[in-house]
């Protein structure tokens, strides 16, 4: 059976996560999310917002590093 622990630090991760993706400029956003979480490749996302994949990968890279740097520094909640 799942740890309730675990189920909130789960949850939290998820909260963290959506905070960390709604900050991100638009164009960033989504490419991120439909990279990350639509799972489409590059090529689909070109297709879709008619931009090169170079600059896609550059958009997604720069996405990624805004999005770890946001959950790195924000504080844990309910630390002991």
């Amino acid at each position: 059976k799942d740890n309730p622990h675990d189920e909130l630090v789960a949850k939290e991760t998820e909260s963290k996560l959506q905070r960390a993706i709604a900050a991100l400029p638009e164009k960033q956003r989504a490419v991120f999310v439909m990279r990350y979480h639509d799972e489409m490749s590059y090529e689909e996302i070109s297709e879709v917002t008619k931009t090169s994949v170079g600059g896609l990968k550059a958009n997604y890279f720069h996405a990624l590093r805004k999005v770890q740097a946001f959950l790195k520094d924000e504080a844990p909640v309910g630390k002991d």
